[in-house]
Order: structure tokens, then C-alpha cells, then sequence
């Protein structure tokens, strides 16, 4: 009908813009990318920019454009609406379900050949895409480690990966209330934005390492591997911001090494009660 089609131009125009100013998105010098900085920022989500995220999506969302119009818009079909595109990104249909009988138990540490180029298929948007949802594949699959230990859902913990008045995962209120930033660790690294590295060492975050279908460890705030690891980010920090303006430190990638066995505790072993008093302590 009139309307659809209208909206149907007013995406297209839309979507025109966006490439006309995709340069300046991706341009760290231009104004455009320092204002979305900043607005970012003022709602905890720097890394969105600073860690390629947006960088990632545009070029996927242009070629999904083009394959959509060529499907159904060129056959008299409209665009979807909008509620139906945020559900296509959405992580809530994302599932890992937690299975004990098949785990592994072995902590994965950092092994450079794993990392090496030859083995990494895809390019940057591909990486980036894939890190977001097996970021969120790592904190369903805890959610589900805790609901088989019996905790419920929105009584004992709150999913608050999604919400921006958290800087953590996990909101956890059984005997205790913490804060949970689950980390994948697949192949023995993670990543910290700025954010989640300033909520670690102010709020008490514990962390939540998971190598889904291997193991699920606790890291406490109190840990002195991590400790070392805070007091080398700072470091970096300080000559980041003191030495030079082309270094961004948001999003940094931290390697696993044997030196942190012994303060990591498998946490799929233990019961409902060991877990609240370990995490209370």
C-alpha cells in the first residue's frame, strides 16, 4: 500500500545517510566519531565504538539491506519493522544449556597457535560479531549452570547483561549481593573495556570465566593474579593517556597463563550452599 512504500523510501534515505557518513564512523580524528564517544560513554557503552562493535555491524546490516531488497522489496514486499530487526540482534534467543555429564574440567590457557592467523577465519566484522554472541552464549550457559544448582531466576540473580544502569553480568543476590561479569575463555584469553576494568577495581566484581561444555571458574576481586593484571592496565592506562593520543585502551585483550590455576575455583563441582558462602566471602 502508499504507506508502506513511503516507509519503505524513507528507509532506503535512510540507509543512504548512513553509508554517506559510515567514513566519519570509522574515522577516530572526525568530530562525529568523538560526539559518539561521548554520548557512548555517558551510557557505559564506549566499548560499542572503541571495541569495533558498530564497526562490525554496519557492513552487515548494508549487505543485509541489499539482500533484502533484492528478496522482497523488488517483489512488492515491505520492509519489516523495526521491532523485527532489534529482534534479529537481540541475544534473549540465544540458549547454551549447562550439561555436567559431558564437561571436560580442564582450564583452558593461552596457547599462541591458537591465535595465530592462519587459524582465524573471516575478517574484523566477522570476529567482532562472533565475539558478541559467544559473549553471550558464555553468560546464558552460567544462567543455566545456576538454575541446575537450583537458584531461580529474578529471586536469587538477575540477568542485567542487557541493562545499562550495570556494569556486570550477573546481578547475584542469594546471601550475598554481587556483582558477576562472565567472561568466555575458549581459547585462554578474554577481554576488559574500560568500564568493566574501572567496576572491578571500584565495585568488587567477581569474575565468572566460562569454556562452555569444558568448565565454569570463579576469579575473585581479592585474586592476586588479577591484581597484577589491574596494576599492569593501569600502567598502560597512564601512558595511554600521558604519552601519547594515538593508543586507545578500551578493550583489552588479557592472555591466561598457568600462574592463575591456583586462585581459579571450578565452581561446577560445588552445591547450592558452597556457592553462596563462596561467593559471601
Amino acid at each position: 500500500d502508499v504507506e508502506s512504500s513511503q516507509m519503505d523510501t524513507n528507509i532506503e534515505e535512510t540507509v543512504k545517510y548512513i553509508q554517506s557518513i559510515e567514513p566519519d564512523i570509522q574515522n577516530k580524528g572526525s568530530v562525529l566519531y568523538s560526539k559518539i564517544k561521548v554520548f557512548l560513554s555517558n551510557k557505559k557503552h564506549s566499548s560499542y565504538l572503541t571495541g569495533g562493535f558498530i564497526r562490525a555491524a554496519l557492513p552487515l546490516f548494508f549487505t543485509f539491506w541489499e539482500v533484502y531488497k533484492k528478496e522482497n522489496l523488488d517483489n512488492g514486499c515491505s520492509m519489516p519493522q523495526y521491532s523485527d530487526l532489534i529482534k534479529t540482534i537481540e541475544s534473549d534467543d540465544i540458549n547454551s544449556p549447562f550439561k555436567n555429564e559431558i564437561l571436560i574440567n580442564k582450564f583452558p590457557l593461552y596457547d599462541e597457535e591458537t591465535e595465530s592467523p592462519s587459524n582465524i577465519n573471516g575478517g574484523t566484522s566477522l570476529l567482532a560479531l562472533q565475539k558478541i554472541i559467544s559473549g553471550r552464549e558464555a553468560e546464558k550457559y552460567f544462567i543455566n549452570l545456576l538454575k541446575t544448582m537450583g537458584f531461580q531466576e529474578n529471586i536469587d540473580f538477575v540477568d542485567v547483561a542487557n541493562n545499562q544502569n550495570y556494569l556486570y553480568d550477573i546481578d547475584f543476590l542469594a546471601g550475598c549481593k554481587i556483582g558477576l561479569e562472565v567472561k568466555n575463555i575458549k581459547n585462554g584469553v578474554f577481554y576488559l573495556t574500560n568500564n568493566e576494568i574501572n567496576c572491578l577495581k571500584q565495585n568488587g566484581t567477581h569474575l565468572i570465566f566460562v569454556d562452555i561444555d569444558n568448565g565454569v571458574w570463579l576469579l575473585k576481586n581479592n585474586s592476586h593474579w588479577l591484581s597484577k593484571v589491574l596494576t599492569d592496565i593501569y600502567k598502560l592506562k597512564y601512558y595511554c593517556l600521558n604519552e601519547t593520543n594515538n593508543l586507545d585502551y578500551d578493550n583489552i585483550k588479557i592472555k591466561l597463563d598457568k600462574s592463575i590455576l591456583n586462585e581459579v575455583i571450578d565452581i561446577t563441582t560445588k552445591d547450592q550452599i558452597s556457592i553462596m558462602n563462596i561467593f559471601s566471602n
